[in-house]
């Protein structure tokens, strides 16, 4: 080997052990950032699940809101029903009241009559 040669040689592996050191510190980002992205990764699934966790408890409550809504609407329709028949005896009501107080003023006419005929004013 010339001279020259051990020189080239000696040059270009110096180059060569150089460019492997730089290439192991890249390949030592590499994996690092490769970690990183494996644990947002990890968290992005655990969010995922989390979300479809609560989707499913809100379609549960969506569920149970809805057949509550039945049921009230159900009873109110019930009470409307009700509402609507005392509503309809309203006016016999006014009137069985009409006659009790036609009844009490005749009474009370008959007894004063009654009174005045004992005491002699009649």
């Amino acid at each position: 080997m010339t001279p020259e040669r051990g020189e080239l040689f000696d040059h270009r592996l110096n180059l060569l052990e150089e460019n492997h050191s730089e290439m192991k510190q890249v390949l030592k980002e590499v994996s690092t950032a490769l970690n990183k992205l494996v644990l947002i990764d990890e968290r992005q699934v655990q969010a995922a699940l989390s979300i479809d966790r609560l989707s499913n408890r809100l379609d549960k409550y969506d569920e149970r809101l809805a057949a509550e809504y039945l049921k009230v609407e159900s009873a109110l329709k019930t009470m409307g029903q009700r509402v609507g028949a005392l509503e309809s005896l309203m006016p016999i009501q006014r009137q069985t009241s009409q006659w009790v107080l036609e009844l009490m003023r005749a009474l009370a006419i008959v007894s004063l009559m009654f009174a005045a005929k004992r005491t002699g004013l009649m």
